[in-house]
């Protein structure tokens, strides 16, 4: 097994677990992901992180496959294989309710690259590198990485980044807007941690609904869109956390949601 699940005080964690192939995606590997992804949504925490072991996050699809692919003059049946499993995989990610972290421990690329961009949150060790690398193998982008990439550092840096392909090490990265936090590598857990402590202390529906105005807000109207906030603000306004929220804003002192308190 490639792919291990845990869940602990309401986060769910999914590992990437093949260092010797920097944690490459197979057809196995895509399935049992597929499985861990499946057990969080019906675990239902309030965050889900996502990190590799070893010195990668990832690094995409895997190349040796690939080479085996062409040597037997079937490179077209591999990709068939492959690229539409890894689709369901980023689907199931951009639909999920609750906050998705990628936690970038090393290298990632290519399809690792287009998972981590459809989490909520990206924050990678400051020795992290990030790279497409799709054009270097004269492939196109895929797992949704030329969707999500110009949604979030704009088309001018994304096809910059995709057609010229250079290693962004964490630091840059952060710069351009891909990721959220970098932490020292020797902190790294330590900090990580701390952030997902944040994380899980925000009131749950408020988060959660946040998170689909913002998706939402690419595909609807504007009078769509505020009549969405509309609703979602009454229904907020009926949850115990927004009571808990407003008392604890006037009697000056941090609010103790009680959604937080729940499954744990």
């Amino acid at each position: 097994m490639t792919i291990h699940y845990e869940l602990k005080d309401n986060i769910a964690w999914i590992y990437l677990d093949d260092p010797t192939s920097l944690n490459a995606f197979d057809k196995e590997s895509v399935g049992e992901l597929k499985n861990a992804l499946l057990q969080a949504k019906n675990d239902d925490p309030s965050v889900l992180v996502i990190t590799g072991k070893g010195k990668a996050f990832s690094a995409g699809g895997n190349v040796k496959l690939m080479k085996e692919a062409i040597d037997s003059e079937n490179p077209a049946k591999y990709m068939e294989s492959v690229v539409p499993p890894l689709g369901e995989i980023v689907q199931l990610i951009y639909d999920l309710p609750f906050i998705t972290v990628a936690a970038i421990n090393g290298a990632c690329a290519g399809a690792g690259l287009g998972l981590a961009l459809h989490c909520d949150f990206r924050v990678a060790k400051e020795s992290a590198v990030i790279t497409p690398g799709f054009i270097k193998l004269a492939g196109t982008p895929d797992t949704g990485t030329s969707y999500a990439l110009p949604r979030i550092i704009g088309y001018s840096k994304a096809i910059d980044f995709l057609l010229f392909s250079p290693a962004w090490k964490a630091n840059k990265a952060l710069e351009e807007g891909l990721l959220h936090r970098v932490f020292p590598d020797e902190q790294f857990e330590e900090k990580l941690n701390e952030f997902l402590e944040t994380l899980i202390k925000l009131p749950k529906y408020a988060s959660r609904q946040t998170k689909l105005l913002l998706r939402k807000a690419f595909t609807n109207t504007l009078k769509e869109h505020m009549e969405l906030e509309k609703n979602s603000m009454i229904t907020a306004a009926k949850d115990p956390d927004h009571a808990e929220g407003v008392n604890a804003f006037v009697e000056k002192r941090h609010a103790d949601f009680p959604s937080t308190k729940q499954n744990n």
